[in-house]
């Protein structure tokens, strides 16, 4: 094969890896408790990947990507294995919601989200990085 045409094939793969990296990414709002609201490019949790639910004792990791809308009620707030967990409600990319946040339903119905974790990413070109003590509201979009 001709060193000409390797080269012009090793650029086929330029355009398909570009479009994989930045194809890939989300975005999602986020609502301080100052209501600030904040969109941020490529939103992950710091600490940990997923995001800890506390339902009916016991705890579910959920990946930021499967979530559609939190809302965080810092109001209702329990410990549980040594962890703080904030009254939510969650609202699942497939429209299921888990709890309804400030619901008088049972202790085992409420839904709780753990936030000793910091959600970071890109806001404006600048790195963005806030606790989840702090957050309000999260809304991630596709």
């Amino acid at each position: 094969m001709k060193p000409s045409l390797r080269r012009s094939r090793a650029w086929l793969w330029l355009p398909l890896a570009a479009a994989m990296t930045l194809g890939c990414g989300f975005t999602a709002t986020i609502i301080d408790q100052s209501d600030t609201k904040t969109t941020v490019e490529n939103p992950r949790l710091e600490q940990d990947p997923h995001l800890k639910v506390l339902l009916g004792g016991a705890v579910r990791e959920i990946p930021l990507r499967d979530i559609r809308m939190v809302k965080i009620d810092p109001a209702g707030m329990v410990n549980f294995d040594r962890q703080q967990y904030y009254s939510a409600q969650v609202i699942l990319r497939d429209g299921s919601v888990l709890s309804e946040a400030g619901s008088d339903s049972t202790m085992d119905r409420k839904c709780f989200i753990c936030v000793q974790n910091s959600l970071v990413g890109q806001h404006r070109e600048a790195r963005f990085r806030i606790p989840l003590s702090s957050v309000q509201q999260i809304k991630v979009d596709k």
